[in-house]
Protein backbone atom coordinates (compact mmCIF):
# COMPACT_ATOMS: atom_id res chain seq x y z
CA UNK A 1 0.00 0.00 0.00
CA UNK A 2 1.55 3.25 -1.07
CA UNK A 3 1.62 6.33 1.59
CA UNK A 4 -1.50 7.98 -0.85
CA UNK A 5 -3.80 5.06 -0.15
CA UNK A 6 -2.51 4.62 3.56
CA UNK A 7 -3.61 8.10 4.48
CA UNK A 8 -6.88 7.54 2.66
CA UNK A 9 -7.63 4.49 4.80
CA UNK A 10 -6.63 6.26 7.98
CA UNK A 11 -8.58 9.19 7.41
CA UNK A 12 -11.63 7.00 6.81
CA UNK A 13 -11.13 4.67 10.15
CA UNK A 14 -10.92 8.20 11.92
CA UNK A 15 -14.58 9.35 9.84
CA UNK A 16 -16.01 5.93 10.48
CA UNK A 17 -14.37 3.73 12.77
CA UNK A 18 -13.88 1.18 9.60
CA UNK A 19 -10.52 -0.84 9.51
CA UNK A 20 -11.41 -2.80 6.69
CA UNK A 21 -8.87 -1.13 4.96
CA UNK A 22 -5.89 -1.77 6.57
CA UNK A 23 -3.03 -4.20 6.00
CA UNK A 24 -2.99 -7.16 8.44
CA UNK A 25 0.60 -4.95 9.20
CA UNK A 26 -1.40 -1.93 10.06
CA UNK A 27 -4.30 -3.78 12.12
CA UNK A 28 -1.27 -5.40 14.10
CA UNK A 29 0.19 -1.92 15.39
CA UNK A 30 -3.00 -0.70 15.89
CA UNK A 31 -3.75 -3.62 17.90
CA UNK A 32 -0.59 -3.36 19.69
CA UNK A 33 -0.41 0.40 20.23
CA UNK A 34 -3.93 0.63 21.62
CA UNK A 35 -2.96 -1.91 24.33
CA UNK A 36 -0.21 -0.42 25.00
CA UNK A 37 -1.95 3.37 25.23
CA UNK A 38 -4.67 1.33 27.87
CA UNK A 39 -1.96 -0.65 29.71
CA UNK A 40 -3.70 -4.11 28.85
CA UNK A 41 -1.82 -7.48 27.94
CA UNK A 42 -2.03 -8.42 24.37
CA UNK A 43 -2.02 -11.85 25.04
CA UNK A 44 -5.39 -11.35 26.98
CA UNK A 45 -7.07 -10.45 23.50
CA UNK A 46 -8.85 -7.18 25.36
CA UNK A 47 -9.95 -6.23 21.94
CA UNK A 48 -11.02 -7.73 18.59
CA UNK A 49 -12.14 -6.99 14.93
CA UNK A 50 -16.14 -7.49 14.03
CA UNK A 51 -16.74 -7.57 10.52
CA UNK A 52 -19.50 -6.62 9.66
CA UNK A 53 -21.81 -8.32 6.60
CA UNK A 54 -21.59 -4.31 4.60
CA UNK A 55 -17.86 -5.24 4.35
CA UNK A 56 -17.21 -2.66 7.52
CA UNK A 57 -14.52 -4.26 10.15
CA UNK A 58 -14.84 -2.39 13.49
CA UNK A 59 -12.10 -2.40 16.47
CA UNK A 60 -14.48 -3.45 19.30
CA UNK A 61 -13.57 -3.77 23.25
CA UNK A 62 -14.01 -7.12 24.94
CA UNK A 63 -14.61 -7.79 28.91
CA UNK A 64 -11.56 -8.47 29.76
CA UNK A 65 -10.67 -4.79 28.84
CA UNK A 66 -13.18 -2.92 30.50
CA UNK A 67 -12.71 -5.50 33.91
CA UNK A 68 -8.70 -4.75 33.86
CA UNK A 69 -9.21 -0.85 33.04
CA UNK A 70 -11.81 -0.55 36.01
CA UNK A 71 -8.90 -2.03 38.48
CA UNK A 72 -6.50 -0.02 36.91
CA UNK A 73 -8.88 2.96 37.20
CA UNK A 74 -10.11 2.02 40.84
CA UNK A 75 -13.36 2.33 39.94
CA UNK A 76 -16.21 1.61 41.61
CA UNK A 77 -19.00 0.07 39.55
CA UNK A 78 -22.43 -0.25 41.98
CA UNK A 79 -26.24 -1.74 40.52
CA UNK A 80 -28.55 0.70 40.79
CA UNK A 81 -31.31 -1.41 39.66
CA UNK A 82 -30.26 -5.19 39.96
CA UNK A 83 -31.58 -6.91 36.70
CA UNK A 84 -35.11 -7.41 36.07
CA UNK A 85 -37.69 -7.63 33.82
CA UNK A 86 -39.41 -4.92 32.55
CA UNK A 87 -42.28 -3.78 30.19
CA UNK A 88 -42.11 -1.58 27.73
CA UNK A 89 -44.39 -0.07 25.29
CA UNK A 90 -45.60 -3.66 25.92
CA UNK A 91 -42.49 -5.53 25.05
CA UNK A 92 -41.26 -7.17 28.04
CA UNK A 93 -37.07 -6.60 27.98
CA UNK A 94 -34.19 -7.19 30.93
CA UNK A 95 -33.13 -3.89 32.36
CA UNK A 96 -30.48 -2.70 34.55
CA UNK A 97 -28.81 0.11 35.60
CA UNK A 98 -25.53 1.10 37.46
CA UNK A 99 -23.17 3.90 38.51
CA UNK A 100 -19.89 3.81 37.83
CA UNK A 101 -17.46 6.14 40.41
CA UNK A 102 -14.14 7.33 39.88
CA UNK A 103 -11.85 7.96 43.11
CA UNK A 104 -12.24 11.89 42.35
CA UNK A 105 -15.90 11.59 42.76
CA UNK A 106 -16.72 12.40 39.11
CA UNK A 107 -19.84 9.55 38.76
CA UNK A 108 -21.68 8.24 35.25
CA UNK A 109 -24.70 5.74 35.25
CA UNK A 110 -25.47 3.87 32.59
CA UNK A 111 -28.40 1.39 31.88
CA UNK A 112 -28.69 -1.84 29.95
CA UNK A 113 -31.34 -3.61 28.19
CA UNK A 114 -31.71 -7.30 26.55
CA UNK A 115 -34.77 -8.91 25.30
CA UNK A 116 -36.68 -10.78 27.51
CA UNK A 117 -36.54 -15.02 26.75
CA UNK A 118 -37.69 -16.89 29.30
CA UNK A 119 -35.50 -20.03 28.29
CA UNK A 120 -32.21 -17.84 28.79
CA UNK A 121 -33.38 -15.53 31.75
CA UNK A 122 -31.39 -16.86 34.28
CA UNK A 123 -27.97 -16.26 32.07
CA UNK A 124 -29.26 -13.17 30.33
CA UNK A 125 -30.29 -11.49 33.91
CA UNK A 126 -26.63 -11.67 34.56
CA UNK A 127 -25.39 -10.86 31.09
CA UNK A 128 -27.72 -7.47 31.63
CA UNK A 129 -25.24 -6.35 34.71
CA UNK A 130 -22.24 -7.12 32.92
CA UNK A 131 -23.29 -5.22 29.77
CA UNK A 132 -24.75 -1.55 32.20
CA UNK A 133 -20.97 -2.32 34.22
CA UNK A 134 -18.95 -2.43 30.95
CA UNK A 135 -21.24 0.65 29.35
CA UNK A 136 -20.86 2.85 32.18
CA UNK A 137 -16.93 1.65 32.59
CA UNK A 138 -16.46 2.94 28.72
CA UNK A 139 -18.45 5.80 29.45
CA UNK A 140 -16.96 7.23 32.14
CA UNK A 141 -13.30 6.78 30.53
CA UNK A 142 -14.16 8.46 27.73
CA UNK A 143 -13.68 5.20 25.50
CA UNK A 144 -16.36 5.17 22.99
CA UNK A 145 -15.73 1.90 21.78
CA UNK A 146 -18.66 -1.37 21.42
CA UNK A 147 -17.95 -4.11 23.45
CA UNK A 148 -19.15 -7.53 22.94
CA UNK A 149 -22.05 -7.22 24.75
CA UNK A 150 -23.34 -4.86 22.45
CA UNK A 151 -22.93 -7.41 19.51
CA UNK A 152 -25.74 -9.67 20.65
CA UNK A 153 -28.17 -7.01 19.61
CA UNK A 154 -26.80 -6.08 16.26
CA UNK A 155 -25.91 -9.94 15.14
CA UNK A 156 -28.16 -9.94 12.00
CA UNK A 157 -25.88 -7.36 10.80
CA UNK A 158 -22.54 -9.27 11.19
CA UNK A 159 -19.89 -11.64 9.16
CA UNK A 160 -17.74 -13.67 11.68
CA UNK A 161 -16.00 -12.22 13.79
CA UNK A 162 -12.13 -12.05 12.42
CA UNK A 163 -9.62 -13.56 14.38
CA UNK A 164 -7.14 -11.32 16.02
CA UNK A 165 -4.96 -14.84 16.66
CA UNK A 166 -3.10 -14.63 14.02
CA UNK A 167 -2.43 -10.98 14.93
CA UNK A 168 -1.44 -11.57 18.08
CA UNK A 169 0.95 -14.84 17.45
CA UNK A 170 3.40 -12.37 15.58
CA UNK A 171 3.89 -10.21 18.46
CA UNK A 172 5.69 -13.37 20.17
CA UNK A 173 7.70 -14.40 17.48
Amino acid sequence: MNKEDKRKVIAAFLRTGDVSGLTPEDRETFYVNRCETYGLDPLTRPFEFVEFKAGKTVFYIRSVATDALAFQHNLTRNTLVDPCVRKYGGIELIYCKVECVLPNGRREQASATLPFNEKTLINDLMKCETKAKRRGTLSILSLSMMDESELESIQSQLAAPMITRELLTSTLD
